[in-house]
Parts: structure tokens; C-alpha cells; sequence
């Protein structure tokens, strides 16, 4: 007599883990550039915020201030302002004054794991609004 066993061979089974690997090797670039693509927006919303509020600065004291000078004046939302990271810590903001302060630039470089990200790694804006400095202009859209 013979006895029917139910289940999976190996071989089924195999084959089944190799799938799932080229599944897996498929799918993980595409999610770690998806992450990536996320944490840009921290970059991009704290050079606006800091746009807004260099303007406001400039209404009050005929020039454009550091990021100290921003700081003290009204907090930002989302910087931590002893470290100038961003509040993930994925870009580390700098803001360049001219002299005379009637020009500034503001810059978000990439920090930590956000390095990786060479199509974006910097992102900057100047008192004209011009975003000309930045990695690629297309991270501004994307």
C-alpha cells in the first residue's frame, strides 16, 4: 500500500524563495528612492519657511538676517536651531548673507542617510526666489 503525503517538495519550495528574490531584489531600490523622494520635502519646506521668513526680517530691519537673526526674531517650525538640521535630521540648513544684507542664499544640504540621494543632495533658494544652486532644478518638482 502506498501512502499519499500532503505537502511541498523542496524543489516547489525553492523555487518558491527564488521568486520571491527576485521580487525582493526588484522592489527595495525602488522603495529606498521612494523614501528618499519623501525626505526631500523636509529640505524644500524648510528653505520655504526660512524664504517667509527672511522676507518678514527684511520688513522689520531693511536686510536680510542669519539664521540666528531668523531664529531669534520667531521660531521655525521643524529646525532645530542649535544643530540647523531639519527636524528629521535628513538636511542641515545654512544661510549665506551678502554684504551688504539686501541678498542671502539659503542652502539644505543632504545629512545622514539622506546622502545617498545624489540625483537631489542640495537644495538652495535666494532672496530673488532663483533655485539655480541646487543639485538637479528638477527636485524642486519632484
Amino acid at each position: 500500500m502506498q501512502k499519499h503525503v500532503n505537502g511541498f517538495t523542496l524543489i516547489e519550495l525553492m523555487i518558491t524563495v527564488a521568486i520571491v528574490a527576485v521580487l525582493a531584489a526588484v522592489a527595495y531600490p525602488s522603495y529606498t528612492n521612494q523614501i528618499r523622494r519623501s525626505h526631500r520635502a523636509e529640505g524644500r519646506d524648510m528653505l520655504l519657511q526660512i524664504q517667509v521668513a527672511q522676507e518678514k526680517y527684511f520688513l522689520s530691519n531693511n536686510s536680510y538676517g542669519t539664521l540666528a537673526n531668523l531664529v531669534a526674531q520667531a521660531p521655525i517650525a521643524g529646525l532645530n536651531s542649535s544643530t540647523s538640521l531639519t527636524a528629521n535630521g535628513y538636511f542641515k540648513i545654512t544661510i549665506t548673507p551678502a554684504t551688504p544684507t539686501t541678498t542671502y542664499e539659503a542652502v539644505a544640504d543632504a545629512q545622514g542617510s539622506q546622502q545617498k540621494d545624489s540625483y537631489c543632495a542640495k537644495f538652495a533658494v535666494t532672496n530673488t526666489g532663483d533655485k539655480s544652486n541646487t543639485t538637479n532644478p528638477d527636485c524642486w518638482n519632484k
